[in-house]
C-alpha cells in the first residue's frame, strides 16, 4: 500500500523554470549595477585628473606670469580613441590670421570675422603630456565663437531650444564621422580664467606641438610668418539660425571660416577655450546614440553636435574653476 501523505521529492518542471527566470533576472541587473559603477568610476578618475590638470596649469601661469593653456586633442593609441591633456604657453608672439581669398565658405563672414589675431603657443618644456582614461572626452560651451553678427538678418547663437550648445571633439575612431574641435582652457598671469591672450590681445591660440613654426591642417604645413593661411574647408562648427525666426532650421547650415577642427593626429587647429570644461563619457554616449548618423557632412555635423550636447546636458560633469582660492569644483560643489 502506498503512503500518499509521503513528503514528494524534487522539484517540477515549472518550478524549476521558475528559478532559472529568476536567476537571469537577477543576472542581468547585476551586471547592469556592475556596468554602471564601471562608468561611474572611469567619469570620477577622468574628473580627477583634469582637475589636477587645472591646477597644475593655474600654477604655471602664476609662477610664468604668462597666459598658459590646458588643451586636449584626440588621439588614437593603439588603435584606441583617447584624449591627451596637454600645458602650452605663448612662444613666437601673434599674426592676424586672414581667411584665404581661395576660400569660399558656404556663409560670407563679415569683414570683422575675415581677420582674427592668433597667437602661437608651445607645450611646457618639462611637463608631459597626459592621457585620459578611454571613454573620457573633453567638452566647452561655444562661447568662443557664439552670437557674431553676420548682417542680413542671419545670425549664430550659443543656444538651442534655451540650452547651451557645447563644442565636442574629434573622436579618431574606426568610421568616418564629423570632426570635432580641440577644446581647451587659458589662465591668464593672475591665475584666473581668460578667453583671450592678453599679452598678444588675440582671440585664439594654436599650439605647434612639433615646434616646426608652421601649422599643420588638412595634410598641409602652413606658415602664418608668411601669411600662408590654413583653409577651414570641411569644418562644420557654427549653426545658423534661420532669419528672424530665433529657431534652427531642420538641416543646419555651417560656416566654414576659421580652422578649428580636427582631422587627424597631426593637426592643430585652433583651440577652442571657454569658461569651463565638461568631462563625459564618449562610451555611453555611443551605446545610446546613432553614430552611423554622424558622417562627415552638414547633415553629420548637426547631428553629431545636438547628440553631444543633448548628452552633456543629461551627463557630463561641468569642471569650474575659482579663482581665488584656485580650487576646481564641479557645478553641485559651487
Amino acid at each position: 500500500m502506498v503512503n500518499r501523505s509521503a513528503s514528494r521529492l524534487g522539484f517540477t518542471l515549472i518550478e524549476l523554470l521558475a528559478v532559472v527566470a529568476i536567476l537571469a533576472i537577477v543576472g542581468v541587473i547585476t551586471v547592469v549595477s556592475y556596468t554602471s559603477i564601471i562608468a561611474d568610476v572611469r567619469r570620477t578618475s577622468a574628473v580627477e585628473q583634469v582637475k589636477g590638470l587645472l591646477g597644475q596649469a593655474r600654477t604655471l601661469a602664476l609662477k610664468s606670469g604668462t597666459t598658459t593653456m590646458l588643451a586636449f586633442r584626440a588621439r588614437r593609441i593603439n588603435n584606441t580613441p583617447r584624449m591627451e591633456a596637454i600645458i602650452a604657453q605663448p612662444a613666437g608672439g601673434a599674426k592676424d590670421w586672414q581667411l584665404p581669398d581661395t576660400a569660399t565658405p558656404e556663409i560670407e563672414p563679415p569683414g570683422h570675422m575675415r581677420q582674427v589675431r592668433v597667437t602661437r603657443f608651445l607645450p611646457v618644456e618639462g611637463v608631459d603630456p597626459v592621457l585620459l582614461p578611454p571613454g573620457a572626452e573633453i567638452a566647452v560651451p561655444g562661447h568662443a565663437i557664439s552670437n557674431p553678427d553676420t548682417g542680413g538678418g542671419q545670425t549664430f547663437s550659443l543656444e538651442y531650444s534655451g540650452d547651451i550648445q557645447y563644442l565636442p571633439p574629434s573622436h579618431l575612431g574606426d568610421l568616418a564621422e564629423a570632426n570635432g574641435i580641440m577644446p581647451g582652457i587659458l589662465f591668464g598671469r593672475d591665475g584666473a580664467p581668460v578667453t583671450g591672450v592678453p599679452e598678444h590681445q588675440s582671440r585664439f591660440g594654436w599650439i605647434d606641438f612639433d615646434g616646426d613654426g608652421y601649422q599643420g591642417l588638412h595634410g598641409g604645413e602652413y606658415s602664418l610668418l608668411d601669411g600662408d593661411f590654413p583653409d577651414a574647408a570641411g569644418c562644420f562648427v557654427l549653426p545658423r539660425l534661420t532669419p528672424g525666426s530665433g529657431a534652427f532650421a531642420p538641416i543646419v547650415e555651417y560656416a566654414e571660416w576659421w580652422p578649428m577642427c580636427q582631422d587627424d593626429e597631426l593637426d592643430e587647429p585652433w583651440v577652442m577655450t571657454g569658461p569651463f570644461l565638461v568631462v563625459y563619457d564618449s562610451s555611453e554616449l555611443r551605446s545610446i546614440e546613432a553614430v552611423q548618423d554622424w558622417p562627415p557632412t552638414h547633415e553629420g555635423s548637426a547631428n553629431r553636435s545636438w547628440a553631444h550636447t543633448r548628452f552633456i546636458d543629461d551627463y557630463g560633469r561641468r569642471l569650474f574653476f575659482n579663482r581665488y582660492t584656485g580650487v576646481s569644483l564641479e557645478e553641485s560643489d559651487r
